[in-house]
Formats: structure tokens, sequence, C-alpha cells
């Protein structure tokens, strides 16, 4: 039995060529879509609006395809490459992205909530108002990410990766940051309330009013940040590293 995915409503039909998007097949979707990438004519995937929940793409080669409004709720997309896609407003809710490649991707406003995302790349992505709560993101790779108003609360980051990074108004609230890496990032006005930074590495990072209030970890490395009017109230940094660090206004 087929399934239609058209815009956000989900019909079944008796068709037996498996999964149809607007009437098409998907794999035949996928396949003029390698050949467009290869240069061997061939069209671009558009997804727009599609509802693929629980659908299995594992691997799936889905560079600079039109993702905007795709729906893809619990589905294995694990090792897919979505790197310069257009992913705005997409729902990925409890996908399984374990070693998903989203380099140079746009994901505005998507819905990661409960993704296993870990150790996926994010390298030079756009992430704005982007929905990341809950989402399993250890060792993940976010060079050089540009972050607006996105939400990692309650994730886990344990190794992530944020170096050279941008990040503005970002929650971290009850996150996972042991061994995180933030060297060279820039973050403003971003909040880590009661958030976990063990061994976590902060050092020659821009962190102006942050808030770390309630925060806690062992061996923390804010070595020559500028950590001008951030917030530590209540915050236990056990041999933590200040040395060089800009602390003109925190509040301690």
């Amino acid at each position: 039995m087929a399934i239609w995915a058209e815009g956000t409503a989900l019909r079944r039909s008796v068709s037996q060529d498996g999964i149809l998007v607007y009437g098409r097949p998907l794999r035949e979707i996928l396949h003029t879509h390698k050949r467009w990438l290869e240069g061997n004519g061939g069209e671009r995937a558009e997804l727009r609006g599609a509802i693929l929940p629980d659908i299995d793409l594992q691997h799936a080669d889905l560079r600079n395809a039109m993702l905007v409004g795709a729906a893809f709720l619990e589905a294995n997309l694990s090792e897919a490459n979505f790197s310069g896609a257009d992913l705005r407003g997409a729902d990925l809710r409890s996908a399984n992205l374990y070693k998903a490649d989203f380099s140079e991707a746009d994901l505005t406003d998507v819905n990661f909530n409960g993704c296993l995302l870990a150790e996926a790349n994010f390298t030079e992505a756009r992430l704005q108002g982007t929905q990341l709560r809950v989402a399993h993101m250890r060792e993940a790779r976010l060079y050089d990410a540009k972050m607006h108003a996105c939400d990692f609360a309650k994730a886990n980051l344990q190794g992530a990766i944020f170096n050279h990074a941008i990040l503005i108004s970002c929650e971290f609230s009850d996150s996972d940051l042991e061994k995180a890496n933030f060297r060279h990032a820039r973050l403003h006005m971003c909040r880590f309330l009661t958030a976990k930074m063990d061994a976590a590495n902060f050092s020659h990072t821009e962190l102006p009013g942050c808030d770390f209030s309630g925060a806690e970890g062992d061996s923390v490395n804010f070595g020559h940040a500028n950590m001008s009017q951030a917030n530590f109230c209540r915050a236990t940094f056990t041999g933590g590293i200040f040395r060089g660090a800009n602390l003109r206004a925190a509040d301690l």
C-alpha cells in the first residue's frame, strides 16, 4: 500500500508502487536527485511539505534538497546527508539522525526535539528558532554554525564542539555540557541555568551577558574568556579556571 505525502494530510493509496510524494515514487525522486547532484541531468529533489513518518532513509543523499516544511517524525535518517539542504520549518521530532550531515543547511524553525543527533555535523549551518530540546547530541560538531534563539534545554551535549560558532539568545538550561568545547565561540545573552558543565571548555570565548545561574561543573575552563555582565549566582565551579578572564560587572 502506498503512502501519499501531500501538504499536511496523509492519504492511503491502493497502489503497490511504494511511497509516493505528490504522485511520484520516492525512489524515483531520490534517483533523479542523485543524477542532478552528479550533473547528469535529473532534477533537484522537491519534498516541500511532504509527510513521511517512520520512513527509512538511512544513508540517503539529500544534499541541496528542497525540504521546506517536510515532516520526518520518528524516521530513520541515520548517516543521511542534508548538506546545503533547505529544511526551514521541517519537523524531525524523535528521528534517528545519528551521524547525519547538516553542514551549511538552512535549519530555521526546524523541530529536532527528542532526536538522536550523536556525532551529527552542523558545520556552518544556519539555525534560527531551532528546537533541540532533550536531543541527544553527544559529540555533535557545530563548527562555525550561526545560531539565534535556539533551544537546547535538557539536551545531551557531552563532547559537542561549538568552536568559532555564533550563538545569540540560545537556551541551554538543564543541559549536559560535559567536555563540550566552545573555544573562540561568540555567545551573547545565552542561558545556562542549572546546566552540568564538567570539564567544559570556554577558553578565549565571548560570553557577555550570559546567565550561568545554578550551573555546576568540575574543572570548567573560562581562561581568557570575556564574561562581562555575566551572571554566576548560585553557580558551583570546583577547580574552575578563570585565568585572564574579563569579569567586569559580572555577578558572582
